[in-house]
Order: structure tokens, then sequence, then C-alpha cells
């Protein structure tokens, strides 16, 4: 076998010293949720030299989205050891971060034995979890005339082996470009899912919920609570975003905290946004301070002539009311809506200056950022996700 791929040490999925010479085993499979819908699986291992993958170990696909083989045990071997790929070693499984890991053991003991395995990453596509790490649910805005929008969930590495444990949430926006996985290309992609699953597997974190919503066709009007008319961008909002954030507080969030393992509490619950997602975050945050202890604002859309000069009277005219974190910032090389970075940066250190204005003033409780030579896109976003999170959390 290639050793660059297949490592010397091995993970067990069975032992025992009673030797059966008729068994043999059924691996079912889940696999990540970014794997090539075109793309087959194959079990490849001592027991046919190591191939990478040939046609007579291919796995069949269930209906469930499942793979499954059945390996009889070979005259000469008790025991075998494998890896999963999909078709060659440039494309063999991965652990939850991407990295290569052991090769899996099977012992054969009984005839018909069943395993459940699951391929937590392949090595050549961004590490994204196992399928069931993402729920969508399809929810109406009442508050909206009834539009209809996705809500893509994602659940923490451990969410069904400790059914007991409840978990942190983050509400997110823009949910189509905020995971790895993402159906919707845009500048990039935050991979918060990557992100957290490393972070996980690092033991920098206990696991938390992301609440990803989508956003829509009217998306800067959802986003801002202010009817806006900026000439210098082109750019109108009919301030949709008071009504949006009564959807999230008294819709979305009893929704997913009855139908997850959720806590509740505020101490708990953070959301983040994005460019003018950053504006419905902060509102969300000061007007409900009863739900919301941690906002982030990354890259916000602080200008004045959108909601800028609305969202700083409300916030000093509302106050502080419990202790929060709150994470304002603005790269020096962002420029958006026809506006140059000098301006859009000012803005932001407005909005900074109101949140302090209205009480919170400990260092501990609010931040703002410029990061040096940063632009306005998700791929930024991405790199500073983990270490924004962290201070949050």
């Amino acid at each position: 076998c290639d050793n660059s791929v297949n490592t010397t040490t091995s993970s067990t999925v069975e032992t025992s010293t009673t030797i059966n010479p008729n068994s043999d085993i059924t691996f079912k499979v889940t696999v990540p949720i970014n794997t090539p819908v075109t793309d087959n699986i194959y079990i490849t291992g001592d027991f046919e030299n190591w191939t990478g993958g040939m046609a007579g170990y291919k796995l069949t696909k269930n209906s469930d989205g499942t793979y499954e083989i059945k390996i009889k045990k070979p005259e000469t071997k008790d025991a075998i050891s494998f890896k999963f790929t999909r078709g060659s070693w440039e494309s063999v499984e991965g652990n939850i971060s991407g990295s290569a890991i052991a090769n899996r053991s099977y012992t054969f003991t009984i005839v018909d034995d069943v395993k459940e395995l699951s391929i937590l990453s392949w090595t050549d596509l961004p590490p994204v979890g196992v399928a069931d790490s993402f729920s969508f649910v399809k929810m109406t805005i009442p508050q909206l005339d009834d539009r209809v929008r996705t809500i893509r969930v994602y659940l923490p590495p451990d969410y069904k082996t400790a059914p007991d444990k409840r978990y942190p949430v983050i509400y997110m926006h823009d949910a189509q470009n905020i995971y790895a996985y993402s159906d919707k290309e845009l500048s990039g992609k935050w991979n918060v899912d990557v992100a957290l699953n490393k972070l996980f597997a690092d033991k920098k974190i206990d696991g938390v919920i992301v609440v990803g919503i989508d956003n829509g066709t009217n998306r800067r009007g959802e986003y801002c609570p202010w009817v806006f008319d900026y000439k210098v961008g082109n750019a109108i909002g009919n301030g949709e975003g008071v009504k949006f954030a009564e959807f999230i507080v008294k819709m979305l969030k009893p929704k997913i905290d009855a139908d997850y393992r959720t806590l509740a509490d505020r101490e708990n619950t953070a959301m983040i946004g994005s460019s003018t997602g950053a504006v419905i975050t902060m509102y969300c945050g000061i007007k409900y301070q009863d739900i919301f202890s941690k906002v982030a604002c990354l890259s916000a859309n602080f200008i004045d002539g959108v909601n800028g000069v609305d969202l700083r009277k409300f916030i000093t005219d509302t106050k502080k009311i419990k202790n929060m974190k709150i994470y304002i910032e603005m790269g020096t090389v962002e420029t958006f809506l026809g506006t140059e970075n000098s301006i859009i940066m000012a803005d932001c250190e407005k909005m900074y200056n109101a949140v302090k204005e209205a009480g919170f003033t400990d260092v501990t409780e609010v931040r703002f950022e410029k990061i040096t030579g940063a632009g306005h896109n998700e791929s930024e976003w991405s790199k500073r996700f983990p270490s924004i999170f962290e201070w949050l959390n």
C-alpha cells in the first residue's frame, strides 16, 4: 500500500479471538454532505492490494443517501485493514479537519455482521462533517406577506451521539454562503461549519448550533429597519427590518428552541452578520437585549446614507439594558455602494462611539477593529470568523 496515504497504525472497528470461517461484514456508510453526487465510493484495503478503488469493491448507494457493501472473510485473513475512497488515493477519506486518518480494521467473527460507519471528510475537499450535521427548514414570514425562507441549521459533530446535551446558538444571515457545502457561490464562502468542526476537534469549544437564514430578493429592505435612498450607491431600502427582526425573535427562535436541543437563554444566544447583514444584527442585539447577549458586525454597512444615522440614534436612545459583547470591524481597503473606504471606516467608528455612548463602555463588552488590507468578501470573513467567535465566547 501507499504509506503516504495509509498509516501504519489502525483504528479498530471490531476485534475478537473467535473466528468464523464463513463470516462476513456489511458496512453501512454515511458520507460528508459535500460528496459529489456523481462520484462512486469504494472500499480499499489489504484484501485487494490497496488499489485505491477497484470496480469489484464499489459501494452501493441506498435510497436514503447512505452507501453499503458486503465483504466476505478472505481465506487467508482473519482481519482486514481498509479505508474508503472516491476511486483514488487523491480522494481518500479524512478526519473531521480534513487530514489523513489511520487505517480502519475489522476482525471477522460472525455471519451477517453489520457495522455503521461515518466518513468525516475527503482529503481533497473542504471538511464539512457528515451529512446529518445539517438540517433544513422552510418557514413562512407572516410579518412580510408570508414570504418563504430556507433556514439552514448546522449541528455540532456530537449532536446525535450526545442526546442529553444542549448547545449555544448563533443566528446568521445570508445562509446561502456561510457554509462550505453552499449551493450558491458568491465571492467565496465563510466556511463556518469547517471552522466550528475544527474548533470542536481541537477541543477549543464544546459545540454550537448555527441557524443560517437565507437572504431574499429584497435583502437590503429586510436587513434595514428604516427606509433609505442612497443615491451615491444607487441603493434603496423600504425599511422591512423591524418586521424581519420580529420574525426572528417571535417565530424562528421559538421554533429552533422547540425543535433542537438549545441553550435558549440570552447568555447562549448570539447573532452574526456582514455588510448590510450587520445592520439587522446590530438592530436585533440592541432592540432585543433580553434575547441576545452577543453580536458581531463584520465589514459593517453603517453608512450614514443607508441606515447609519437612524441606527446610531436608536442605539443611544435605547441605551444599555443588559451586559453584552458587541464586535464591529471594517477592512482598510473595503469599498462598496460607490463609497470610498475613508467614509465607510469613519461611519463604522461613529457606530462604535454610539455603542459606547449607550453605556457599553468596558473593553470586554465592545470592540472595534480596523483590519489592515482586508476587502469586502466572504473569503476575508472566513479568515476572521474563528477568532471573532472565540472573542464572543
